[in-house]
């Protein structure tokens, strides 16, 4: 569905435009997008219901990539951030890790570490060779290095299940990036998702849920209704 007089996917807008800018990707993407009745506000549900409908789909590297270079070009804009806390894809979801191939040499990437249930740290990634958890994700190894913070200018990637147009994603309900993110708000949050798991309508929510600031999909870089 073409929207009208809308800006190219690949432009990043101001706060001022940012509620409308949301509007007209949520309206172009309504063909693909699933949109919620309002008596599906069951978390557990909605997670079955996602995660089925991911494993159904074949996510070619191109995909992947494509998202990489959304991240890439919207790095471009914000030239302060240095810092990437990425995450390693799993189970279908955008495969983060492989941005840190393409980063500047100037840029740090971390990825992380689940310590022990519903707390994770974040470590220094360089490429090196990652182990799997007992969960089947794979970590950097931690030998040697020291966890990291971020900070307000650093960047926060968020693996999701699904998200809505607040920003507010749906995951597997671990309630580690709930915790993790509690402690540290300053930092800039941008929800990764398949373009088809972008929700028109809002996604059921719990009063710790902290939305994204952005969200970074196939078709570009949207900032959220949820402004800070």
């Amino acid at each position: 569905m073409p929207v009208e007089n809308s800006e190219p996917m690949n432009q990043y807008p101001g706060k001022s435009v940012a509620k409308k800018y949301a509007r007209c990707l949520f309206t172009a993407f309504s063909g693909k997008v699933v949109i919620l009745n309002p008596e599906q506000s069951d978390k557990t549900a909605l997670r079955k219901q996602f995660l089925h409908q991911r494993k159904q789909n074949l996510w070619p590297d191109s995909r992947h990539h494509n998202i990489c270079q959304n991240i890439l070009t919207w790095l471009a804009e914000h030239k302060t951030i240095r810092r990437i806390f990425g995450y390693s894809g799993f189970n279908g979801e955008v495969k983060s890790e492989l941005l840190q191939k393409q980063l500047p040499g100037y840029f740090q990437f971390f990825l992380p570490v689940i310590l022990s249930p519903g707390e994770m740290a974040f470590y220094l990634w360089q490429g090196e060779t990652l182990i799997q958890n007992h969960f089947g994700i794979y970590e950097p190894v931690t030998k040697g290095k020291n966890p990291e913070t971020p900070s307000d200018q650093d960047l926060i990637l968020l693996p999701a299940l699904a998200v809505d147009h607040s920003g507010y994603r749906l995951g597997y309900g671990g309630g580690y990036y709930d915790r993790f993110l509690a402690r540290r708000m300053t930092a800039i949050r941008m929800a990764v998702i398949w373009q088809e798991f972008l929700i028109a309508s809002s996604l059921p929510r719990d009063p710790w849920d902290i939305p994204a600031d952005w969200i970074v999909s196939d078709a570009g870089v949207i900032q959220t209704v949820s402004v800070r």
